[in-house]
């Protein structure tokens, strides 16, 4: 049996953890269910490398949008996900949503991961663009311009139902030249064959460390490196998240905190602070207790700050004596 990949095991860490927390919703999508839709059976394919099976309406979006090279291979069971009301699965590349309130063929969508793990950057903040690059194009929808290997990549692979739009400008990420999309990341990597320079990167592993995923999802190596952490090594979990990782000046923001304990139970009345550092200064927030689902959220009103300064959003968090700080960022806009 080919070795299974290793697993980094997440840890508090300043993540944005709106996967599970904020219902965003997929372009061409609706809103989620309220209630819990049966998962269409169909063709079932078990991938041996990870473990997993691919079933029904996943699998044929895997085989007809690019299979391996496009996604990867399976990294989590098929689950149902209770708060954005969606079954989902994760892939290497890439996590899957069935959205059976939408009409053929945008029931399948792929989650907006390079938004959710907040890879969103304003125009012009990344490589200057290269004025030999004429193959290139900017996409008005988010100001960022794609250069022209990557857009022929895009273009032959699928387009804005693969990718949706970029996020990012083209920009270096551990000596690699990468660009992020609303659901894929691509990279460069010179030192291939040039028909093969292009790849994606493993949003959908990047995923996996930083949203809760529920045990039953996980394949039994995962499972057992999970359940042996020792509870007194982590007694409170804690991840912050915001609704938009660009905003317009003077916007609401939505901030969202999430605790649990060791085991990823969600932890009720935990004490919920937050904190925005603006360029000109801190301001403190008293947040409601977190509720049953360990969830504390807020919708606050920006305050006037330089266009392209990150706001530091730090949230601190005490349950039965442990206390938690973690941190994210939002970027205001014009």
């Amino acid at each position: 049996m080919t070795t299974k990949r290793a697993f980094l095991l997440a840890g508090c860490s300043a993540v944005v953890l709106l996967a599970m927390l904020l219902a965003l919703p997929s372009i061409g999508a609706r809103a989620a269910p309220q209630h819990q839709v049966p998962y269409p059976d169909g063709e079932a394919r078990y991938f041996e490398d990870t473990q997993h099976v691919v079933r029904g309406p996943f699998l044929e979006f895997f085989d007809t949008r690019g299979g391996l090279r496009i996604f990867g291979y399976p990294q989590t069971a098929l689950f149902y996900d209770p708060h954005d009301g969606f079954w989902v699965q994760y892939f290497d590349y890439a996590r899957m949503e069935w959205h059976p309130e939408n009409l053929d063929p945008y029931r399948v969508q792929l989650s907006l991961l390079g938004d959710i793990l907040g890879h969103s950057q304003p125009p012009g903040s990344g490589l200057p663009r290269s004025p030999l690059d004429t193959s290139g194009r900017v996409f008005e929808e988010t100001g960022h311009w794609v250069p022209g290997i990557f857009l022929q990549f895009f273009n032959q692979n699928g387009g804005l139902e693969i990718f949706g739009y970029p996020v990012s400008d083209l920009h270096e990420e551990e000596d690699r030249l990468v660009q992020y999309f609303q659901r894929m990341r691509m990279e460069w990597h010179p030192e291939r064959p040039p028909s093969d320079q292009v790849a994606l990167g493993a949003l959908g592993l990047d995923a996996l460390q930083e949203l809760p995923i529920p045990l039953s999802a996980l394949d039994e190596e995962r499972r057992d490196a999970l359940m042996s952490m020792e509870p007194s090594a982590a007694p409170l979990r804690v991840w912050v998240g915001v609704r938009d990782a660009v905003t317009t000046q003077e916007a609401a923001q939505t901030i969202v905190v999430y605790a649990t304990d060791a085991q990823g139970t969600p932890l009720a009345d935990a004490t919920v602070t937050v904190t925005l550092y603006y360029p000109s200064g801190a301001v403190p927030y008293s947040f409601t207790p977190t509720d049953q689902q360990g969830i504390s959220r807020a919708s606050l009103v920006i305050q006037p700050t330089d266009p392209g300064r990150r706001v530091v959003v730090e949230a601190i968090v005490e349950h039965s004596g442990a206390m938690v700080e973690v941190e994210t960022f939002f970027t205001p806009w014009w």
